[in-house]
């Protein structure tokens, strides 16, 4: 915490209890363990070994079990390291020379054979980025996490800093001068000052680097206590419903027809969507009153002035600004020009476009738009009625952004029923037009900041204080026309917000929280919420309930180049993000070009699904991969990560690294292997660019080892692994099994964007009638991307009489699934007969089966109808 100049604002705890049942299909996995034989798979618990680090003699900063490994060294003198019990690392504070709102200090030289971290690319969103140097960290890096020496040399170690919020204080990385790492430190408010800063970062290390990280971001946790772990969060419904957004379909311009044509559309595909955001279009928001159009001489000239800035800001940009330093001249000069001279002009034009119109309105009431309103043929709450009633939707999301809109609200001077002197909306209650203030750090990423819409426009907000009266106003309207959540969009616009409202963590906590509470409130529980644009860590460490969050930039359809790029975006961030959030990989269309790689990444990625398909153009045979035939989604467990071995390697820009991402099911591990090269984001033209050569074909290989924590197959570490190869364009290239060790690699060649998803079963072993052991191994749905979560749980079961052993009497192989199709168990002996068993009795109706002897692979076919009560047990006989 800070000792500040101005009064600094306490954080409310977060409480750290057991994690609530995530979904249905959780209870039923937890009524299944139950019955016994099955283990329930947990991440690893926290080593409460000592992993603080030390100083040593010379100054330095060391980490180790005998503190002998050298991190950063000859950090400044400014720095001292907290003394406490927390044996999870240690936090970082300091005493600078004078007091200030900026600091940067010196953490010193940066030893280690690699690091990966996540940087902010814009003031809303982060992406990862490698190195090997403290000259490499990018500006603005919230996240460090570093591997100490190369894989070949034994053990490894590694080590992580994570820069915090201290006080009214937020912190970054940055590469610092001569070749050093540096803590940048700010309020984002000239009158909030300190020099004693205490709990600047968290600095910790272990052998485990998924391990190391959730054992950070626990500590961190505890010590700030203004938000709380993923695992300790409810999670929505939502994210186990097949969804669409209306973004990608109709942009701002959505209606009631469009909203129907689209759902019947995934109706008559035979893949309903059971969840429906209706986003961005349907408030009732307005420019400000004096950038409306105008007649006459006045006008003219004005419209001469617009035309004559717009060309020279569109040849500025791209001979000039394209490519310039953010503390370039030039820069410097045209930020100058469109925030004085040229203000007014700049500022019309953005109002003018297309692309920009929307970024410059405001939110005038709570209400729907006259516009979204009459397009429904009835009233909003009749309207959303009839879709859940029509369509068999679960969950109904809006938007609106953290200030309303865009650029915030519109101050109303006279009172009338949307705006009486308690409305938000109000200047009685102190809404005003602001102006974001971004900071000096986030200038050097984004230095268009100086002149984007919303700084030339200004926000319309309401004092922090009063955030609450903003979200009672809107959830209470949407809850009332039977809305069951939102998705909360522009919240790192609060980290430009701090001036003179008591800096960026402060505004942010205060808005975000009170969202947070607000959603509660209206919406039954706060995990009906998507965060989006949230990547500032005054956001980050503001989430005490709300569980959901967007982990990486947009799904661009137009935009070729940034493809591949979101998949590395979101695996990487959600190393870091995933212990906070369960995150969003946002949504996709299923007819794009590059639809195979978005759906095998979120069938691998713990994520919601859901598209934002135009209605009329989709590709059903990819869909039907993903979902089910009642609506819900076969989603895997965890955040999808990447693999240990990939974690260093630039795998969008190296030209040999394949992408791999883990995830675990109930019962099995599922690694999807994907060639994203070609295309990375540039930070000097601020921009995805296509990389000139073609990109070459990687090879990777997949081990049982790769899942982290997987339940390890008997005797002797055996699994069963499904691996299926898809091409760029999604056609099924090949269909194989292996049976390996946990050490033992799947090779594989990949081409550009082609994938595979590797199901890895643990191998189990049953006894048969005549004393055979028998090994077998439950794969999955066929046809499904990730068909071993349709595995809620599997046991040996001994039969009356026996005792499970080759000389005791036979077990059979018990498996609960749900879905519809086809499972596939791995198994080395025919089967005697397969039962459909209905509670604890061993009797049921037998089912047909087909046993392929040259492949081990046994095929037993089901309905969705017989599983929809608590999933399908079948029991198999040898």
């Amino acid at each position: 915490m800070a000792e500040e100049t101005t009064k600094a604002t306490t954080p409310v705890g977060a409480s750290m209890t057991e994690a609530a049942p995530r979904t249905s299909f959780d209870i039923l996995r937890t009524n299944f363990i139950k019955g016994g034989g099955l283990s329930d798979f947990v991440e690893t618990p926290w080593d409460h070994n000592n992993y603080r680090v030390r100083f040593n003699r010379a100054g330095n900063i060391c980490c180790g079990e005998k503190a002998d490994q050298l991190l950063l060294e000859k950090p400044a003198k400014v720095f001292s390291l907290d003394v406490n019990r927390d044996t999870r690392g240690t936090f970082l504070r300091a005493d600078a020379s004078v007091t200030s709102s900026l600091h940067v200090m010196d953490l010193g030289v940066l030893h280690c054979s690699r690091f990966l971290a996540c940087a902010k690319k814009r003031f809303c969103w982060m992406e990862p980025s490698w190195g090997s140097k403290a000259s490499e960290v990018p500006p603005e890096t919230q996240f460090l996490l570093i591997r100490m020496s190369e894989p070949t040399d034994g053990e490894q170690t590694y080590a992580i800093i994570l820069p915090l919020l201290a006080g009214s204080f937020r912190t970054c990385l940055e590469a610092g001068e001569k070749g050093t790492l540096a803590l940048r430190v700010e309020s984002g408010d000239a009158d909030v000052q300190s020099h004693r800063l205490q709990d600047l970062a968290f600095v910790s290390w272990g052998p485990d680097p998924f391990a190391l990280v959730k054992r950070s971001l626990g500590a961190v946790a505890d010590k700030l206590q203004s938000f709380a772990l993923r695992e300790s969060k409810e999670l929505p419904l939502s994210l186990d419903l097949f969804g669409w957004c209306t973004w990608d379909a109709f942009y701002s311009s959505v209606d009631g027809d469009g909203i129907i044509r689209g759902l019947q559309a995934f109706r008559d595909g035979g893949v309903p969507a059971r969840t429906l955001i209706i986003d961005d279009g349907w408030q009732d928001t307005a420019h400000d009153a004096d950038s409306r159009k105008q007649t006459g001489f006045r006008a003219s000239l004005r419209g001469a002035v617009r035309g004559a800035t717009k060309l020279f800001s569109k040849w500025y940009g791209a001979k000039v600004l394209d490519g310039a330093a953010a503390d370039s001249a030039p820069v410097a000069l045209y930020g100058s020009l469109a925030t004085h001279v040229l203000k007014k002009p700049v500022l019309a034009n953005f109002i003018s476009s297309s692309e920009t119109s929307d970024f410059t309105k405001r939110l005038q009431s709570a209400k729907a738009s006259a516009r979204f309103a009459g397009s429904l043929r009835g009233s909003f709450p009749d309207f959303v009625a009839k879709l859940k009633a029509d369509f068999g939707l679960g969950e109904v999301y809006c938007w609106h952004a953290l200030f309303g809109y865009w650029s915030g609200l519109r101050p109303s001077q006279t009172d009338s029923e949307d705006t009486a002197s308690s409305s938000p909306f109000s200047q009685n209650q102190g809404c005003e037009i602001r102006s974001p203030q971004p900071m000096g750090g986030i200038l050097r990423v984004e230095p268009q900041l100086k002149w984007d819409p919303l700084t030339l426009n200004g926000v319309g907000m309401v004092p922090p204080s009063s955030a609450s009266s903003l979200y009672t106003a809107l959830h209470a309207y949407l809850a009332a026309c039977g809305v069951d959540g939102v998705k909360v969009d522009a919240q790192s616009l609060a980290s430009m917000m701090g001036q003179g409202a008591g800096g960026s963590a402060h505004v942010a906590r205060s808005f975000v929280q009170a969202m947070e509470e607000s959603v509660g409130q209206h919406f039954g529980t706060s995990a009906q919420c998507i965060n989006c644009m949230c990547h500032a860590t005054e956001c980050l460490y503001a989430y005490r309930t709300t569980s959901v969050g967007r982990a990486s930039d947009d799904f661009w359809p137009r935009d070729p180049a940034s493809q591949t790029v979101h998949i590395a975006n979101v695996v990487y961030n959600s190393l870091f993000i995933g212990e906070i959030l369960q995150p969003d990989w946002d949504m996709f269309q299923s007819s794009h070009e590059s639809a195979a790689l978005h759906a095998v990444a979120r069938a691998v990625g713990g994520c919601a699904v859901y598209v934002s398909d135009q209605p009329g153009k989709h590709n059903f045979e990819l869909l039907r991969r993903l979902v089910l035939p009642d609506g819900s989604i076969l989603r895997a467990q965890l955040p999808g990560r990447p693999t240990r071995d990939c974690l260093f390697s630039d795998v969008v820009g190296d030209g040999e690294s394949a992408l791999k991402i883990w995830n675990r099911n109930s019962c099995n591990g599922v690694v999807a292997a994907m060639n994203i090269q070609g295309a990375h984001w540039d930070r000097a033209t601020r921009k995805n660019v296509l990389d000139l050569a073609s990109p070459t074909a990687v090879s990777t290989a997949v081990r049982p080892s790769d899942v982290s924590d997987l339940e390890g197959g008997k005797e002797g570490g055996r699994y069963a692994m499904l691996a299926t190869y898809w091409k760029a364009h999604g056609e099924l290239k090949s269909v194989e099994k292996h049976v390996v060790a946990s050490e033992e690699g799947v090779g594989m060649t990949l081409e550009a964007k082609e994938t595979s998803i590797c199901t890895i079963a643990p191998m189990r072993y049953a006894v048969a009638e005549d004393g055979r052991r028998v090994e077998w191994a439950a794969l999955g749905l066929e046809g499904m991307l990730n068909g071993g979560a349709a595995v809620l749980g599997q046991r040996e079961r001994v039969r009356s009489g026996g005792d499970g052993t080759t000389s005791g009497g036979p077990a059979d192989a018990e498996i609960q699934v749900r879905g519809t199709g086809t499972l596939l168990v791995h198994c080395d002996a025919r089967p005697v007969r397969v039962v459909h068993v209905s509670g604890e009795g061993l009797s049921g109706s037998e089912r047909l089966f087909a046993y392929s002897e040259a492949d081990q692979m046994l095929r037993i076919a089901y309905e969705l109808a017989e599983t929809r009560d608590g999933g399908l047990r079948l029991q198999i006989h040898f």
